[in-house]
């Protein structure tokens, strides 16, 4: 956390604990969630680094259930909280053994007020008796992916940096086998964007969807072209900044919407960006074992 980031850090925190004080059932959640993580790190069971909207919240952040440090990234809270408030449910990504050994910790647990339950193999439902708020149920849902597997030392020594070496890799298109960067198509585009940070990274993978694909020509054209898109203070183009002017991420349209603008994009066609986030650190971290 940069030193900019401080007078950010105290009123986020306090916004965050009033919600949390009036939605104990996500407190109550967070542990599970922690014991969950410890679980997996004991059983050098791979978890990926942020998981959906879990990724907005700093108190997530904080105590390590998510890797992805929402104020970097520029993360709103409101994000965690409009999901959670409606959708209620959340997916773990994690190697071999996950479903596993969350049967064995969620299934175990006693705890009152909360009923859990294997709705589905791999599914949990966590029932909460005599809640405060609107939430009376959410669901976990863990993914296997053996190809998480090679990451299990990671779980113990911790994400890489991007660096110049690695970041000279992605600039050649040299990620066959990288998980989220292996395609020939995403290959190319590498190639031809010549990602410069770790966002642009980020970007390239949010975009590779059906809609995000229509965008990149004009991305494109905007990175190599930098006049074509000026500088500015206003506040939409520093939303809008990390995208090349264009609305990519779903954090972007909630942080506009924030602060007065319009935004026609439905939320569900737009991009998770810290989900993306996690996808570019495995990346980051595969390349870098090589």
């Amino acid at each position: 956390m940069t030193r900019k980031h401080k007078h950010i850090i105290e009123p986020r925190i306090s916004s965050e604990l009033n919600w949390m004080a009036s939605h104990i059932e996500m407190v109550a959640c967070g542990v599970i969630l922690l014991d969950l993580k410890k679980a997996f790190r004991e059983k050098g069971i791979a978890m990926s680094p942020g998981h959906g909207h879990l990724t907005d919240s700093l108190m997530m952040f904080g105590t390590s259930i998510t890797e992805v440090n929402p104020i970097e990234w520029n993360l709103p809270f409101k994000c965690f909280t409009d999901y959670y408030e409606t959708e209620n449910d959340i997916v773990l990504e994690t190697g071999s053994g996950g479903i596993a050994e969350a049967e064995k910790v969620l299934l175990s647990l006693k705890i009152t007020n909360i009923k859990i339950e294997e709705i589905e193999k791999g599914s949990f439902r966590l029932e909460f008796l005599g809640g405060n708020s609107n939430i009376s149920s959410i669901i976990i849902h863990i993914l296997e992916y053996p190809e998480l597997d090679r990451f299990q030392n990671t779980m113990l020594t911790g994400w890489r940096e991007l660096d110049e070496e690695i970041l000279r890799k992605f600039k050649k298109g040299e990620t066959e086998n990288t998980l989220w960067f292996e395609t020939d198509l995403m290959r190319e585009w590498l190639v031809e964007f010549a990602p410069e940070s770790m966002s642009d990274l980020v970007l390239l993978r949010a975009l590779f969807h059906p809609d995000g694909m229509k965008l990149f020509p004009s991305i494109l054209h905007r990175r190599q072209n930098p006049d074509c898109f000026p500088s500015s203070n206003r506040v939409d183009d520093m939303i809008l900044k990390e995208s090349y002017g264009f609305l990519v991420y779903e954090e972007q349209a909630v942080l506009l919407k924030q602060t007065g603008f319009s935004v026609e994009s439905p939320l569900k066609r737009l991009a998770l960006k810290g989900q993306n986030i996690a996808r570019t650190m495995f990346a980051v971290e595969a390349v870098a074992m090589r």
